[in-house]
Order: structure tokens, then C-alpha cells, then sequence
């Protein structure tokens, strides 16, 4: 059975990459593995809440409406709500990601916006709430 060790599972070097991936990834299982990461370490070093990201996400979305995900993340960041605060704004990609599986309340309604924060790249994602 081919095992997978995650980041930040190595006690010593928890936010270090790990030295051997038993076998290949996809990009998307890669991505995964990243954002769970960094959710991991935003807990860890700055107390991020990911249930307090959640409210924020619906509270947001109930009020504004459709809207990308980026502009979600910097009125979070400059609400100054407690448990909101990350150094890495990756940590809400398992935020957006959990809210939006099949069923969940969200619904990602564009996949192919410009990103801002990743120099005009495209993949920046406009969530909505699921009606």
C-alpha cells in the first residue's frame, strides 16, 4: 500500500516539507496537501479559527453576494475579528474548499478569474451561497 506523509506531520521540522513522498501526486492532490498545511500552521502560529473563517465566509456571501474569493480573504484580514488573522492567506483555501463540497452551502460559480495576489495568473474562484 503506497503512503503518503503529509506535510507538517514531522515533529521536529513540522513546517518543512517532507524529506520522501512514497509515490506520485497529482497537482490537485498536491494542492490538497498544501492547503491543509498551511490551515495547519495558521492554527498553530496564529491562532486562526476555521469555524470563525466559516461564519465569516457565510456572513459575507449572505451580505455582498456573489463574490471571489480573494476579496472574502482581505475583509476578513481588515475586519480585525479574532481568529481571522493568518500570515498565509492559503489557509482558506480548506475554508472555501469544505463549504463548497457537494451539498455544502457554498457554490464556486467561476473558476477562471484573474488571481490578484498571484500576478494575473488565472484560477481566482467567485463563491456564491447554494440556493
Amino acid at each position: 500500500m503506497d503512503q503518503i506523509t503529509l506535510f507538517g506531520e514531522d515533529d521536529e521540522e513540522p513546517d518543512k516539507p517532507p524529506k520522501k513522498i512514497e509515490r506520485e501526486l497529482t497537482p490537485r492532490q498536491l494542492g490538497v496537501i498544501g492547503a491543509q498545511t498551511a490551515l495547519a500552521r495558521a492554527i498553530r502560529v496564529n491562532g486562526f479559527s476555521p469555524d470563525s473563517a466559516r461564519a465569516f465566509v457565510l456572513n459575507y456571501l449572505s451580505i455582498h453576494g456573489d463574490s471571489w474569493s480573494e476579496d472574502v480573504v482581505d475583509a476578513a484580514a481588515a475586519s480585525g475579528i479574532e481568529g481571522l488573522s493568518t500570515d498565509n492567506a492559503k489557509s482558506w483555501g480548506g475554508i472555501f474548499g469544505g463549504l463548497g463540497r457537494e451539498g455544502g452551502p457554498i457554490i464556486c460559480v467561476c473558476k477562471d478569474g484573474e488571481r490578484r495576489k498571484g500576478h494575473g495568473t488565472s484560477g481566482a474562484r467567485k463563491w456564491a451561497l447554494r440556493k
